[in-house]
């Protein structure tokens, strides 16, 4: 197999001990895409858990606040990244500075973090598309029960936003349920 997907290119990087710097690339990558897009949109763009508390990832949030002054940027950080309570409060201070918000990416997959979001409440919260796929279809009780993590993501003060929507059926269930954003 080549370096045809991302998890290919990250499974390369893991092995050459390079990963934070795959991430920064990708992030400075998307970032330039994004640039072309009409009507400066809040853009969305990931990091790696080896990056956290590294100061060249710092700085390289540094850089790009500084070349993209007006774009609205929010970090989104994987659930394994959000372990350190300190390092995420430090961070969440950082990219305030840098006027960046911050996510919580794939919420619902694997073990949902409630104490970091209490304790350090981001931006967003990403609802997984595992939770979103074909929710139209999903038993009362499933969408209820989706419901109350949106309403208790709300009521944190945090922007729910559901990753993976396909259709209009899913996209009107998630708005029913009361995610504010969709992907």
């Amino acid at each position: 197999a080549g370096l045809e997907t991302a998890y290919n290119l990250f499974l390369a990087a893991l092995r050459m001990d390079q990963e934070a710097e795959l991430s920064e690339l990708c992030r400075r990558e998307g970032l330039r895409q994004g640039q072309a897009l009409s009507n400066n949109p809040t853009l969305f763009v990931n990091t790696h858990p080896a990056e956290i508390g590294r100061p060249e990832f710092m700085a390289s949030l540094h850089a790009i606040r500084e070349c993209r002054y007006a774009t609205p940027i929010v970090l989104e950080i994987h659930e394994r990244s959000a372990c350190d309570i300190t390092a995420i409060r430090e961070l969440r201070v950082a990219l305030r500075e840098l006027n960046m918000g911050l996510a919580y990416d794939d919420f619902g997959n694997g073990q949902s973090r409630l104490r970091e979001l209490m304790e350090v409440p981001p931006d967003f919260v990403k609802f997984d598309m595992a939770l979103i796929r074909d929710i139209h279809q999903a038993s009362p009780q499933k969408q209820k029960t989706l419901e109350t993590l949106v309403r208790m993501v709300s009521d944190l003060g945090v922007a729910p936003l559901a990753e993976g929507i396909e259709c209009h059926e899913e996209s009107a269930v998630c708005s029913e349920i009361g995610f504010r954003y969709a992907q």
